[in-house]
């Protein structure tokens, strides 16, 4: 067995010398290729993608969500400081704010809610006869009398008290959905220029967003902040790496390695036409560390033969044969990790799983092959660099060096193992004690993406808390008949009643409401 690794390992040592031209020109040209390949990268928030499109619920979704709703739901909350929401200027306010999310090009019109819109009407019986008026269309009442009899009649109505007016009669709420193709970008800079107009030239109106929808803006917003990060990783990574080698290429070469596999790999992405969801921005970076980090394993192999030999082609050569299967089989096992994703029924998972497996092909490619020959390319080392690098572990090598071969001769010494066992039982036992104290779900309100202080977690909190029968967390039964009209025969009413006291009598359920009885028996006892 050992006799064939040694002579795949030789094999391909002798390969990658032999055609060391060829391999750094078809490398040159699979990069010009796959930076074409990065324009053409999709990068669009799908939220049918982050689904499993098999389930049953989701197809439900996709057969009534056009009528009813889905899961791109918004609310904009419109709130006093002081005073109440019913007040003439208050209400005009709401009115020309609803008027403004109405119109915007990536809102379903026929789903927006709102007390301003003409379809929210008051609904009253008396003598046998139904009396049906819109509450604030077309004008919004000036008298103070109109004021307080359209608070009378929104408060008393059991379907938008706690839905579209908060308990504290201080805010407002307009709800809607997005459109299949809306550009989440375009809507999340309209509201909030919409936001920031009204609370500029109206001090005492404040105004809160929350949904899915306004969630992904958020996310396209922090970019910027993403990228920071990013930059002072690499930053930390440089600065890492000048201190261990303290060298020019034991700096350039794993920076180099990782600035290619990150090219192809966002390259394969995008001749693939796969989505690259923000959500999923993180993931690009971590396969460039994982490159850059095989990448220093195999670079600080090479600057050692090449110290013991003096030969850059021998010390390729010997670092291509000792490293290759090494390599290969801890990358196999990542690329086998990254294929299991492949398995799962959510689109978005799968293709992570699909790019993160070509990726690490790749890695594998720019660390075992590609490493050693730009070590080999790379200005030789100053005979002061070589001395400590041969003198490792002697009092004449590096303090690094020294450091970890001290760490080392701890772990393996007889009289310090007791310590090291004993030790790692602990952080076993303190392991396992904190996990059985996990929650599991979102522990705070709003979206577990952003911090719980942030502005959207807040404004979900605060939504939440004023709107009983509003929220992000919506629960959607739907009634269908087999018959057209089926829905408004007396049986299937009698049934929505049933289900809407199931509801109201558990716990978990903030407040039914919007079911087609609650039209009919809005006002009980008038119509009695």
């Amino acid at each position: 067995m050992t006799t064939i690794k040694s002579k795949i390992s030789r094999g391909v040592g002798d390969f990658v010398i032999k055609n060391r031209i060829a391999i750094l020109i078809f490398s040159l040209i699979l990069t010009i290729v796959c930076c074409y390949g990065i324009t053409k990268i999709q990068f669009r928030v799908k939220l049918e993608d982050m689904l499993p499109p098999t389930s049953p619920f989701v197809k439900l979704d996709q057969k009534f969500g056009k009528m009813f709703g889905s899961y791109d739901f918004f609310s904009v909350q419109l709130s006093v400081k002081t005073g109440e929401l019913f007040e003439y200027d208050n209400l005009t306010l709401l009115k020309s704010l609803t008027d403004d999310i109405y119109f915007l090009p990536d809102v379903r019109r026929s789903l927006v809610w709102s007390l301003a819109l003409n379809k929210v009407k008051e609904i009253r019986g008396s003598g046998g006869n139904f009396y049906v008026k819109a509450f604030m269309w077309p004008h919004v009442p000036k008298t103070k009398e109109g004021l307080e009899k359209l608070k009378r009649a929104v408060l008393k109505s059991d379907i938008y008290a706690g839905k579209l007016i908060s308990k504290d009669n201080k805010a407002a709420l307009i709800t809607g959905y997005v459109k299949d193709d809306y550009d989440s970008k375009r809507f999340f800079k309209s509201l909030n220029d919409i936001r920031a107009n009204y609370q500029k030239n109206n001090p005492n109106v404040e105004i809160k967003m929350i949904g899915q929808p306004v969630l992904m803006g958020w996310i396209y917003n922090h970019f910027p902040d993403m990228f920071v990060i990013f930059g002072v990783t690499i930053v930390m990574i440089m600065a890492i790496l000048s201190i261990s080698f303290r060298s020019f290429q034991g700096l350039a070469v794993p920076l180099i390695v990782g600035v290619l596999s990150t090219v192809w790999g966002l390259g394969i992405i995008g001749l693939l036409g796969i989505n690259l969801n923000p959500l999923m921005i993180v993931l690009p970076f971590l396969i460039g560390s994982r490159s850059l980090s095989h990448s220093v394993q195999i670079t600080s192999r090479y600057l050692e033969e090449y110290a013991s030999s003096g030969d850059t082609k021998e010390a390729t050569l010997i670092t291509v044969e000792n490293m290759f299967l090494a390599n290969a089989s801890a990358i196999a096992t990542e690329i086998a990790g990254f294929m299991t994703l492949t398995l799962a029924s959510i689109v978005l998972i799968q293709d992570v799983g699909i790019s993160m497996t070509l990726w690490m092909i790749g890695v594998f490619f720019t660390t075992a092959i590609l490493t050693p020959l730009i070590c080999m390319y790379m200005p030789p080392l100053s005979e002061k660099r070589l001395e400590k690098i041969r003198n490792v572990g002697s009092s004449k090598g590096d303090i690094i060096d020294r450091m970890l071969i001290s760490i080392t001769g701890f772990a393996i010494n007889k009289q310090s193992r007791l310590i090291i066992v004993i030790a790692m039982f602990v952080i076993i036992a303190g392991g396992i004690k904190v996990a059985m104290h996990l929650k599991f779900g979102d522990l705070s309100p709003g979206s577990p993406i952003l911090w719980p202080d942030s502005e959207y977690n807040i404004a979900s909190d605060e939504i939440n808390n004023r709107f009983e029968k509003a929220g992000t967390d919506k629960f959607q039964l739907f009634i269908q008949g087999k018959e057209p009209k089926t829905i408004l025969s007396t049986e299937a009413l009698a049934l929505q009643i049933q289900l809407n006291n199931f509801a109201a009598s558990h716990i978990c359920v903030g407040a039914p409401n919007m079911l087609w009885s609650d039209y009919c028996f809005s006002d009980r006892n008038e119509l009695a």
